[in-house]
């Protein structure tokens, strides 16, 4: 990790797993420029939960932690001994490991969540090679506004939360993304088109050839890359910072040149009154093993 205060995602990497599941990067396939896209559109899966779940409109200024690993079915899992260690406490932030469970989980009855999709787009940044989808501030990730549940609570039957600004939006949701990216030699990247190949990162701004990926919002957020915890912003939060260097935990993770492997996202809105939401990356994720870096 880059930081102590978990400033930087560095997720160095092109990746796509062997076995990706369903419900990846979408179809869409965006316009080019010298043979690099200028847009990656990435297609989830948002499960919708009404303010009543155990999990949501609760907890808040606490921290989720999660397990290192996804579990068999690549979903995340709680940490059981964390878990464990805060139940009962103030610092306890989900209600069960099943309540968590069924963040990523789709639900056939419609009584817990309700699932959609939605497709985000990552605009390349003045040619830099740096991809960048942001909604935050005045601007923020409310993408199932009208849909699902509807506003969260409904303000015309005499309902309202503490918190809630405006009695607009769509709370309490989250969002899974699944993509795919291939891992290459750093030696020989020159993302940044300037001529110099394998340039070492120094910020978002500059970050040379390295291949990372940074994700800034609140509340819990979790990247997975090959089925293993690379980013962990668990709990009920205001908007915070974290990144992951692949090159630097390309060994941890078991990756090799030119090999496919998977980075999954999993995000959660679980509390009134923001939802911000920002992915910068340098990775040309994909929706399927055709992933490759020029």
């Amino acid at each position: 990790m880059l930081s102590s205060t978990k400033n930087l995602l560095l997720v160095a990497g092109l990746a796509a797993a062997a076995s990706a599941p369903a419900a990846v990067a979408g179809e869409v396939q965006p316009a080019t420029h010298d043979g690099v896209p200028t847009s990656l559109f990435l297609e989830g899966t948002v499960r919708d939960f009404l303010a009543s779940h155990a999990d949501f409109e609760s907890y808040p200024g606490t921290y989720n932690k999660p397990a290192a690993v996804l579990d068999d079915e690549g979903k995340p899992m709680l940490d059981l001994a964390y878990y464990d260690l805060v139940r009962g406490s103030r610092s306890q932030s989900v209600h069960s490991p099943a309540s968590f469970g069924q963040w990523w989980r789709d639900d056939e009855s419609e009584q817990i969540s309700k699932t959609l999709k939605h497709t985000i787009e990552l605009e390349q940044i003045n040619g830099s090679g740096v991809y960048r989808f942001a909604r935050e501030n005045s601007n923020q990730f409310f993408p199932i506004d009208g849909k699902g549940w509807g506003t969260t609570p409904n303000p015309e039957d005499g309902q309202s939360l503490r918190y809630q600004r405006g009695g607009v939006h769509n709370y309490h949701f989250t969002y899974e993304v699944s993509t795919i990216f291939t891992y290459t030699d750093p030696r020989s990247r020159d993302l940044d088109g300037d001529g110099r190949k394998g340039e070492q990162f120094k910020n978002v701004n500059n970050p040379g050839d390295a291949l990372f990926f940074q994700f800034t919002g609140d509340d819990d957020v979790f990247v997975f890359i090959n089925g293993q915890l690379v980013v962990d912003l668990g709990g009920v939060h205001q908007s915070q910072s974290a990144g992951v260097n692949v090159d630097d935990e390309a060994s941890r993770l078991g990756l090799v040149y030119n090999g496919n492997y998977e980075l999954k996202l999993f995000f959660a809105e679980r509390h009134t009154s923001q939802s911000n939401f920002k992915i910068e990356t340098s990775i040309q994720l994909a929706t399927d093993s055709s992933a490759h870096y020029d």
